[in-house]
Protein backbone atom coordinates (compact mmCIF):
# COMPACT_ATOMS: atom_id res chain seq x y z
CA UNK A 1 0.00 0.00 0.00
CA UNK A 2 0.95 3.24 -0.98
CA UNK A 3 2.66 6.03 1.75
CA UNK A 4 -0.33 8.76 2.26
CA UNK A 5 1.21 11.79 2.32
CA UNK A 6 -0.03 12.47 5.87
CA UNK A 7 2.14 9.72 6.96
CA UNK A 8 5.32 11.52 4.55
CA UNK A 9 4.76 14.32 6.50
CA UNK A 10 4.92 12.68 9.91
CA UNK A 11 7.57 10.22 8.60
CA UNK A 12 9.41 13.40 7.29
CA UNK A 13 9.34 15.75 10.17
CA UNK A 14 10.45 12.32 12.86
CA UNK A 15 13.34 11.88 10.52
CA UNK A 16 14.37 15.33 10.41
CA UNK A 17 15.29 15.39 14.65
CA UNK A 18 18.11 12.84 14.20
CA UNK A 19 20.10 15.22 11.94
CA UNK A 20 20.73 18.26 13.82
CA UNK A 21 18.93 20.55 15.53
CA UNK A 22 18.72 22.61 12.83
CA UNK A 23 17.04 20.44 11.09
CA UNK A 24 14.54 19.67 13.26
CA UNK A 25 13.18 23.17 14.10
CA UNK A 26 13.08 23.32 10.74
CA UNK A 27 11.17 20.39 10.58
CA UNK A 28 8.56 21.73 12.77
CA UNK A 29 8.44 24.63 10.36
CA UNK A 30 8.04 22.55 7.48
CA UNK A 31 4.80 20.23 9.21
CA UNK A 32 3.23 22.37 11.38
CA UNK A 33 0.50 25.01 10.29
CA UNK A 34 1.01 28.76 11.37
CA UNK A 35 -1.17 28.41 14.03
CA UNK A 36 -0.88 24.55 15.36
CA UNK A 37 -1.90 23.96 18.66
CA UNK A 38 0.89 21.07 20.85
CA UNK A 39 0.20 19.00 23.16
CA UNK A 40 2.26 16.88 25.12
CA UNK A 41 2.64 15.19 28.86
CA UNK A 42 2.97 17.45 31.70
CA UNK A 43 4.67 20.70 29.28
CA UNK A 44 2.51 23.73 28.49
CA UNK A 45 0.44 23.57 26.18
CA UNK A 46 1.59 25.56 22.56
CA UNK A 47 -0.21 27.64 20.69
CA UNK A 48 1.67 28.70 16.91
CA UNK A 49 4.87 27.28 15.55
CA UNK A 50 6.50 30.40 17.28
CA UNK A 51 5.88 29.45 20.90
CA UNK A 52 6.53 25.65 19.54
CA UNK A 53 9.95 26.66 18.11
CA UNK A 54 10.63 28.72 21.43
CA UNK A 55 9.53 25.70 23.32
CA UNK A 56 12.64 23.79 21.68
CA UNK A 57 15.26 26.52 21.79
CA UNK A 58 14.48 26.13 25.71
CA UNK A 59 14.68 22.23 25.81
CA UNK A 60 17.70 22.65 23.76
CA UNK A 61 18.94 24.90 26.43
CA UNK A 62 18.65 22.31 29.30
CA UNK A 63 20.61 20.12 27.81
CA UNK A 64 18.57 17.58 27.70
CA UNK A 65 17.84 17.38 23.65
CA UNK A 66 19.87 18.34 21.05
CA UNK A 67 18.69 15.83 18.35
CA UNK A 68 16.02 12.58 18.69
CA UNK A 69 16.03 9.41 16.79
CA UNK A 70 12.88 8.03 16.76
CA UNK A 71 11.97 4.42 16.18
CA UNK A 72 9.06 4.19 14.43
CA UNK A 73 7.03 1.49 15.73
CA UNK A 74 3.36 1.70 14.17
CA UNK A 75 1.44 4.98 12.02
CA UNK A 76 -1.84 5.23 10.70
CA UNK A 77 -3.47 7.12 8.74
CA UNK A 78 -7.24 7.30 8.98
CA UNK A 79 -8.04 9.84 6.95
CA UNK A 80 -7.61 12.66 8.98
CA UNK A 81 -5.40 11.54 11.96
CA UNK A 82 -2.42 10.54 12.14
CA UNK A 83 -1.59 7.88 15.18
CA UNK A 84 2.55 7.31 15.81
CA UNK A 85 3.90 4.81 17.99
CA UNK A 86 7.45 5.42 18.84
CA UNK A 87 10.53 5.45 20.84
CA UNK A 88 12.12 8.66 21.05
CA UNK A 89 15.92 8.77 21.88
CA UNK A 90 16.67 12.03 22.90
CA UNK A 91 20.93 12.73 22.60
CA UNK A 92 22.52 16.08 23.94
CA UNK A 93 25.41 18.22 21.54
CA UNK A 94 28.05 15.15 22.02
CA UNK A 95 25.17 12.81 20.63
CA UNK A 96 25.09 11.06 23.84
CA UNK A 97 21.75 9.28 24.73
CA UNK A 98 20.40 11.24 27.69
CA UNK A 99 16.17 9.66 27.77
CA UNK A 100 13.92 6.97 25.61
CA UNK A 101 10.79 7.61 26.20
CA UNK A 102 8.04 5.16 24.28
CA UNK A 103 5.03 8.05 22.43
CA UNK A 104 2.15 7.90 21.07
CA UNK A 105 1.23 10.87 19.17
CA UNK A 106 -2.32 11.98 17.07
CA UNK A 107 -1.53 14.37 14.76
CA UNK A 108 -4.91 16.11 13.17
CA UNK A 109 -4.26 17.45 9.36
CA UNK A 110 -5.37 20.14 7.86
CA UNK A 111 -4.73 19.91 4.28
CA UNK A 112 -0.67 18.62 4.52
CA UNK A 113 -0.36 20.13 8.08
CA UNK A 114 -0.20 19.48 11.01
CA UNK A 115 -2.97 21.65 12.55
CA UNK A 116 -3.27 19.70 16.31
CA UNK A 117 -0.72 17.39 17.85
CA UNK A 118 -1.15 15.57 20.95
CA UNK A 119 2.32 13.23 22.38
CA UNK A 120 1.54 10.85 25.23
CA UNK A 121 4.16 9.32 26.98
CA UNK A 122 5.36 8.30 30.47
CA UNK A 123 7.28 11.52 32.11
CA UNK A 124 8.88 8.92 34.84
CA UNK A 125 10.63 7.47 31.77
CA UNK A 126 12.20 10.73 30.79
CA UNK A 127 12.55 11.84 34.45
CA UNK A 128 14.60 8.50 35.64
CA UNK A 129 16.27 8.31 32.01
CA UNK A 130 17.70 11.70 32.55
CA UNK A 131 18.94 11.02 35.78
CA UNK A 132 20.63 8.29 35.66
CA UNK A 133 22.80 9.74 32.36
CA UNK A 134 23.18 12.83 34.53
CA UNK A 135 24.80 10.76 36.68
CA UNK A 136 27.28 9.13 34.43
CA UNK A 137 28.91 12.67 33.43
Amino acid sequence: MAETTRIAVARTLFESWGSSFDDLVAGFKRAMAPNAFFQQTRTPDLSGIDQIVEFLHTARRSGVMETIDVELVNMIDDGRFVVSERVDRMKDASGRAMASMPCVGIMEFDGDRIAVWRDYFDTADLQSDAASFIGQK
